[in-house]
């Protein structure tokens, strides 16, 4: 099987917007007026589409105060415990392989920002935020806004958890430590400006806006992958067995022994990029491309793929949770399952075509796959991570 996968519809040339950004982000760095997306839908309080300048500015350190690189460690527990909910989850119904993706994402993302804990299934808080993103996804695609979702929208962010009852946590003294409790209490203890508080809703809301979305598309490209190139996914899983063992689930702490399980990651990040220039195979799924860096540095090709979290002062500042969520994920699911193509009633496999949703952030179109067990004694680990009973 050729090794091709066709993430878009067109090259995306960024070798230019990274040269303007790096050079004049003082000029480059703000964005257009979306209209529709701002004044129509309610979404003017996303600070990723604010204009560069002083309100920009106060959300964006707000935000880096809470999800710089130095603090990921500190969000690692609960990405662990919600992974392995996860595999739970993917043991009882894999064919809801997309459900729980999506609720895991969010389950970290809500957990972080106000300490919530998210249902097993059908949270309602999991399906009103999802109500409300499904438009902001198709963003910059004219003719998709629908007017049903307005009433959702029209107050920021009326989808979200509210924030009253974290600042009645705080007022008792019973919050549990967040993102939402630690501004919170910074406000009630300061003048109370309503500009904070309102920089407050926000940032804690494009966490989840610009996490979960993120998250998701990338994981589910990586459940794709391995069902169409099955190849790659017995390299990683061999390196896990080696490394990890069958006695338990990975963790952080084996990051850096695991290379090719990271270099996937950054395959499934770096396939939305086709220059030729920059990645000699623009079109194949390839995680050995990373395998030598000094040697691609040299060369000028595979660099490693930042850009697929923006540019200098647009430069997405979560990625650093979004990369943690996405690792720790793949090489959990690796460890345990394996990951093939459904087959049709003569048991023939069903091949998923390579195609994405259009939007801001895509999707892989719907396809089915098989996930099943690697070992029996890998049920016995699944329930012992996962803290459940039968």
């Amino acid at each position: 099987m050729e090794r091709h996968l066709w993430f878009v519809h067109s090259t995306l040339i960024v070798r230019y917007a990274n040269a303007l950004l790096n050079k004049c982000g003082n000029i480059y760095s703000s964005r257009p007026q979306q209209t529709m997306v701002a004044d129509v839908m309610g979404w003017d309080w996303l600070f990723l589409g604010m204009s560069y300048g002083p309100w920009w500015k106060r959300h964006r350190t707000m935000f880096q105060n809470h999800f710089h690189t130095n603090l990921s460690s500190v969000y690692q527990p609960r990405q662990i415990q919600e992974t392995h909910m996860l595999l739970w989850n993917l043991l009882i119904k894999p064919d809801k392989f997309d459900y729980h993706v999506q609720r895991t994402a969010s389950a970290i993302i809500l957990h972080i920002t106000y300490s919530y804990t998210v249902a097993d299934k059908n949270d309602s808080y999991v399906t009103l935020a999802d109500a409300a993103m499904h438009p902001l996804s198709q963003v910059g695609i004219f003719g998709t806004y629908l007017v049903d979702y307005i009433p959702i929208l029209k107050h920021v962010p009326s989808w979200m958890p509210g924030a009253s009852f974290k600042c009645q946590a705080c007022a008792k003294g019973t919050a549990v430590s967040c993102v939402a409790s630690h501004e919170l209490e910074k406000w009630t203890k300061s003048d109370q400006s309503t500009d904070e508080e309102e920089v407050i809703k926000n940032i804690i809301a494009i966490a989840y806006a610009g996490q979960s979305l993120f998250i998701v598309s990338t994981i589910e490209s990586f459940f794709l992958a391995m069902v169409l190139f099955p190849d790659v996914q017995k390299k990683a899983q061999d390196e896990i067995d080696c490394i990890v063992g069958g006695n338990q689930l990975p963790s952080f702490g084996d990051k850096l022994l695991l290379p090719y399980v990271s270099h996937i990651v950054l395959e499934c990040l770096r396939a939305m990029f086709h220059d030729k220039h920059v990645y000699p195979e623009p079109f194949t799924f390839n995680p050995d491309c990373f395998k030598n860096q000094d040697t691609n540095k040299l060369a000028g090709i595979n660099k490693l793929p930042h850009i697929a979290f923006g540019f200098v002062r647009r430069l997405c500042l979560g990625q650093w949770l979004a990369q943690d969520s996405i690792w720790i994920a793949v090489v959990s699911v690796l460890s345990v399952y394996n990951i093939s193509a459904a087959t049709d009633d003569k048991g023939f496999p069903i091949v998923p075509s390579v195609k994405y949703t259009e939007g801001q952030i895509s999707h892989p179109n719907p396809f089915s796959c098989q996930i099943i067990l690697r070992s029996e004694a890998a049920t016995a680990l699944i329930k012992q991570t996962a803290d459940v009973q039968d």
